[in-house]
């Protein structure tokens, strides 16, 4: 499973928190997250 996603990265960190803290209360979680800047958009 892969999914992309490009971005300003201040915004996309601050979402990928938002939807943390949303899901931790939600229960016990574990998020897993590869970030690379060297990645071609689109490919």
């Amino acid at each position: 499973m892969s999914t992309q996603v490009t971005g300003d990265s201040k915004v996309l960190f601050a979402r990928l928190a938002e939807a943390f803290e949303d899901a931790a209360q939600r229960g016990d979680i574990v998020l897993l997250l590869k970030v690379s800047n060297t990645c071609p958009e689109g490919k």
